[in-house]
């Protein structure tokens, strides 16, 4: 149709309007006069996709009752959490950003809360930015990537790996060291992705496989000693947080998606694709998905009694799905990091709590 459509225009348009600026100049050399038709035309167009872009599109290409697809995904943009990072003051030396370490506040008052992880923890920031008073905080520091586990000193080795170990052990302990120089800090929020993590395995998409745990490559990971691992980190920043006076929550990760969510709105009403329904996934991939990490989980708490959790999945799932798509919001930004919608969604109740705590300890002084 674009060949077609080319052509006819060529032979319409283009090649008429050419015979004629020829037969008006003639021979004489061109003057700018003779380009106004050109730019005319050029103005002409300039303003009317002027107007389409700021109407979300022509409005009229929606059937009647049908959602703005446009307006969906925009609304569940990655700058939208990225905006929360960049209305906050850095708090990390200069040589440590340029590693990729990370560290966030809202402002110079001093933080009463922090988040300790990696990109999840970016949207559970974004929530309790806004949500929080302004003399609460909060504090992210972490690593894209780095899970929040303290291990004992890992050696440099010449393999993308082990660098990349490397550089998240020095900023877990980086981002500890950070917390502890914050005397306000009571209360720490521990965030990430933690089904990746214990599996060593991607999901679904990311491997444009079927909504199922999948190797991430040809070697099966050891998941045994992941999560073994994975339990031992935990337990040593736990207990070093603790020791220090801080409480620790654990917040249990929210479920990965496996399929992009784009794929839940089609935005032309002739796609040449099928809009993804329901926009979800089965709990039952949830649940093999997580049982490892849901174990490793249990055995923290076993080794850390008392240890506080809050769970993600209620707020997305129900018995049978676990959606992407409610209240035409779209509540992720990728396969598996939360959208501003998602995450007002799942941690505006942790906010309420944290946020009704806060106000009982101020009116007990």
């Amino acid at each position: 149709l674009a060949v077609a459509l080319a052509h006819l225009t060529y032979v319409g348009i283009e090649r008429p309007l050419q015979r004629r600026v020829a037969a008006r100049i003639g021979a004489r050399a061109p003057q700018l006069r003779d380009l106004r038709p050109f730019a005319i035309s050029l103005v002409a167009v300039a303003c009317a996709a002027l107007l389409i872009v700021r109407a979300n599109g022509v409005p009229a290409r929606y059937v009647a009752g049908v959602r703005d697809e446009v307006a969906v995904l925009r609304a569940a943009d990655r700058a939208l959490v990225d905006a929360a990072q960049q209305a906050s003051v850095r708090c990390v030396p200069e040589a440590q950003t340029r590693q990729g370490s990370w560290c966030f506040r809202r402002d110079h008052a001093p933080p009463r809360i922090a988040i300790l992880g990696d990109s999840h923890a970016e949207a559970l920031y974004a929530t309790l930015v806004t949500a929080l008073p302004r003399d609460a905080g909060p504090l992210l520091v972490g690593r894209p990537g780095c899970a929040p586990t303290l291990l004992p000193t890992v050696a440099e080795a010449d393999s993308p790996e082990a660098r990349n170990r490397a550089r998240c052990h020095r900023a877990v302990r980086l981002a500890l060291d950070l917390i502890e120089r914050e005397p306000t800090v009571h209360t720490v929020l521990l965030a990430s992705r933690g089904a990746f993590q214990v599996t060593g395995t991607a999901f679904g998409h990311e491997t444009g496989l079927p909504i199922l745990p999948v190797r991430s490559d040809a070697a099966r990971p050891d998941t045994a000693r992941l999560v073994a691992l994975w339990v031992e980190g935990m337990a040593r920043t736990i207990a070093r947080l603790q020791a220090t006076g801080r409480r620790v929550i654990l917040v249990v990760d929210h479920p990965e998606l496996g399929f992009d969510p784009r794929s839940c709105v089609t935005g032309r009403p002739l796609g040449l694709r099928s809009v993804r329904t329901p926009c979800a996934i089965p709990r039952a991939a949830l649940d093999a998905r997580t049982a490892g990490y849901r174990a490793a989980i249990d055995e923290l708490a076993r080794r850390i009694p008392g240890l506080e959790r809050y769970d993600t999945v209620e707020p997305l799932c129900d018995a049978r799905w676990c959606r992407a798509y409610v209240d035409g919001a779209l509540l992720y930004h990728d396969d598996d990091h939360l959208s501003r919608a998602g995450a007002d969604r799942v941690f505006t109740p942790l906010a309420r709590r944290l946020h009704g705590e806060m106000a009982q300890v101020a009116s007990r002084h």
